[in-house]
This record gives C-alpha cells, structure tokens and sequence, in this order.
C-alpha cells in the first residue's frame, strides 16, 4: 500500500509574478481549504475534514507545484479524486500566505 500520493500541477502566470525567484518550496505543513468527499464507507469521517499537504516544492522551470500528501495521518484520502475540487487554489494561496508571513 501506497505510504503517500504525490503530483504535480502547473502554476498560472500571475502566481509566479507574486513570488521571487529564489522561492522554490516551503518547509511548513498546510491545512489548507482541503476537504475530503463524503463517503458512505467512512462514516465518522466529516465532510470538510481538514487534510494534511507536506511541504510543496515549486519548480520555476516546469512552472509547476509538486504536493504531497501523506496517506498515514489522512484517513479516507485514497486518491487527489477524494479532495475538493478546487482544493489546488487553496494550495497556491498557503503558499503565498506563508511566504509572506501570514500564517
């Protein structure tokens, strides 16, 4: 069994000219607007359940964030298709946030 799910995402244009160059990651663990479906299967898990992305790392030459999220203090995360959907923007906000102090 998988210990954690990692992909990656493109960055819009607008997210790379809010960041300098020198930022390629953030070492700081997000809970950002991040929630799992409902599932009939997992009951005790609540819909909007905060979940866990480790550090991100930015690639400025792909233009692409790499997110990774480990799966043993996530319960009920099976797949990126279990997350909201528009949980990437949330990602991209943590990490301008953080890089500017806000959180």
């Amino acid at each position: 069994m998988a210990k954690e799910i990692k992909f990656t995402r493109r960055v819009t244009s607008s997210f790379l000219q809010a960041i300098p160059p020198s930022i390629a990651h953030f070492d700081a663990y997000v809970y950002a607007i991040v929630k799992r479906r409902p599932k009939l299967d997992l009951p005790h898990l609540k819909w909007g359940a905060d979940v866990r992305l480790d550090p991100c790392e930015l690639d400025w030459e792909s233009k692409t964030i790499t997110i990774t999220i480990p799966l043993n203090i996530n319960v009920g995360i099976a797949s990126v298709d279990d997350l909201e959907p528009h949980f990437f923007e949330a990602v991209q906000a943590a990490f301008l946030a953080l890089m500017h102090g806000c959180l």
